[in-house]
């Protein structure tokens, strides 16, 4: 449940926000179903945040740190986390859908059944994240480290990972492909779920 003293600290911007936190470092933070849609939150420090539910859509967290966060259900729709840290957050059932992830730590992140539609995760780090059942379509993963990421099931369909870095730990089995641009610059078009082995 959204604390409010906490969501009025926060609506007054990052920089408010990081003092206060570097002031009270073990105090829980909780905006678990808070409205932060269109924030400017650059830079913000939401290192093991509870936001189940929170509304992000249009915010700018550009550079934030979101390691560790509970977003289960968040609405992360236009969110722009380029060059943040999300590493080992729970994005499980969130929209992320044409959010920009250029360049984001998302390592170990947990987007398993989220919707991630048009989101550009270019030159991200999403080594051992699991994005299984999760929608992948039309998505940017050009030049992303894809080592030990677990796509089971997941729908890549129109997606890019040309240039993208694997590893025989990443798991690709019964993924969606149609028009998908591969590593090595092939586009798969299938008519039934495959298993993607890197060259």
């Amino acid at each position: 449940m959204t604390n409010s003293q906490q969501l009025s600290l926060i609506r007054q911007g990052s920089q408010t926000w990081n003092t206060w936190r570097m002031a009270h470092p073990n105090l829980r933070v909780d905006l678990s179903y808070a409205n932060l849609a269109g924030l400017n939150l650059r830079d913000i420090n939401l290192a093991d945040a509870q936001l189940v539910s929170a509304n992000l859509r249009n915010a700018d967290l550009s550079g934030a740190n979101c390691r560790n966060a509970n977003l289960l259900d968040a609405n992360l729709t236009n969110v722009n986390l380029s060059y943040g840290s999300l590493s080992f957050a729970n994005l499980v059932s969130a929209t992320v859908n044409h959010a920009n992830l250029t360049q984001a730590d998302c390592r170990g992140i947990r987007l398993a059944n989220a919707v991630l539609k048009h989101a550009n995760g270019e030159a991200a780090n999403f080594q051992n994240a699991n994005l299984s059942h999760t929608e992948c379509g039309k998505s940017n993963f050009r030049r992303a480290n894809l080592s030990g990421a677990n796509f089971w099931a997941a729908n890549l369909t129109g997606a890019c990972l040309y240039e993208a870095q694997t590893s025989s730990q990443t798991n690709f089995s019964d993924v969606t492909w149609g028009n998908t641009v591969l590593p090595d610059g092939n586009v798969g078009d299938f008519s039934q779920s495959l298993k993607y082995k890197n060259a």
